[in-house]
């Protein structure tokens, strides 16, 4: 499992998007696939960011034909899927995670959380 460990600052989020980026790259995942995790891996991480505390870190695993994306903070509060208005700007994150996902879920650990998503290399 590869990760980056962050600050917490959503100024940080350009550069984390990037490294799940290059990873992907470097595993030779296709473009399409690609795109779908960095962007989740994007919600995730300001939802973190936005409503957890430090420590914070997003990590990516490459196993079994899928890849998994964790992101992890020091808050037990565990976010829940809600259906947004589709005028709202912001609180669909966890939706598009549950229906480009192809497995996701949240985990207490510790003094903190996970919450992580599974997409097959074959989902794209």
């Amino acid at each position: 499992m590869e990760t980056l460990h962050l600050a917490g600052q959503l100024a940080e989020l350009p550069a984390a998007r990037h490294w799940v980026a290059e990873a992907l790259a470097a595993r030779q995942v296709g473009a399409e696939l690609s795109q779908i995790i960095v962007m989740l891996a994007d919600e995730l991480l300001a939802n973190a960011i936005t409503h957890g505390s430090p420590p914070f870190s997003l990590s990516l695993e490459f196993a079994d034909g899928h890849v998994r994306c964790e992101v992890a903070d020091g808050s037990n509060y565990l976010p829940a899927l809600g259906h947004s208005n589709p005028t709202e700007t912001s609180g669909r994150g966890l939706e598009l995670v549950a229906k480009l996902a192809t497995r996701w879920g949240t985990e207490i650990e510790g003094l903190g959380k996970k919450v992580w998503f599974e997409l097959d290399a074959n989902a794209a």
